[in-house]
């Protein structure tokens, strides 16, 4: 599962508040009589960073693309991440101009036990599903997609003019029902 919009600060929160709910969440489904436990890969991709990777030689093309960026596909997960958390940078994209920003991910939870070459390797493979596009893009697809639809929800709520207050009494049916609307648009 990927997250993003998260800063380094609320990775506890995410951990002790969202995490549960997904949990709880998918043992509403049952299979017979067992409640549905998943195994889940929780990690936050974000792109709100300074951090810039570049090749050796930039002149090399086994080494860096036309522009002089790192080649698609390139991992840092060594150096210049985080002494105690389970992080690297992926340059999942083709820039056509100026410097690529890579997207830098961290591994919150993880049940399924990959190791961190399949996971970069997974997350590497994601990013090149995104329909309206023949090539990779910068984050996961279902990141993206998810939002996409976000956005839409967004725009269908504001067209409503409902108020705030409604919002909040009304969350849980409000997203079912907006879930109804998005799915028969």
């Amino acid at each position: 599962m990927y997250r993003n919009c998260v800063c380094e600060s609320q990775f506890e929160r995410v951990l002790r508040f969202e995490l549960p709910k997904i949990k709880e969440a998918c043992a509403e489904f049952r299979q017979g009589n067992k409640p549905y436990e998943p195994k889940i890969i929780f990690a936050v991709v974000g792109k709100r960073h300074h951090m810039r990777i570049f090749p050796i030689n930039p002149q090399n093309k086994n080494e860096a693309d036309r522009n002089g960026n790192c080649l698609v596909g390139t991992v840092v997960d060594k150096k210049i991440t985080h002494p105690t958390l389970n992080d690297f940078y992926l340059q999942s994209h083709y820039a056509n101009q100026g410097t690529a920003r890579p997207s830098h991910y961290t591994i919150l939870y993880d049940d399924i036990k990959l190791t961190i070459d399949q996971f970069q390797s997974l997350s590497n493979a994601l990013c090149y599903n995104f329909q309206p596009t023949s090539s990779s893009i910068s984050i996961p697809t279902p990141l993206k997609y998810a939002r996409l639809t976000c956005t839409r929800a967004k725009m269908y709520l504001k067209s409503q003019k409902l108020p705030y207050v409604f919002y909040m009494k009304h969350k849980k049916y409000l997203i079912v029902y907006l879930l109804a609307f998005i799915t028969n648009y």
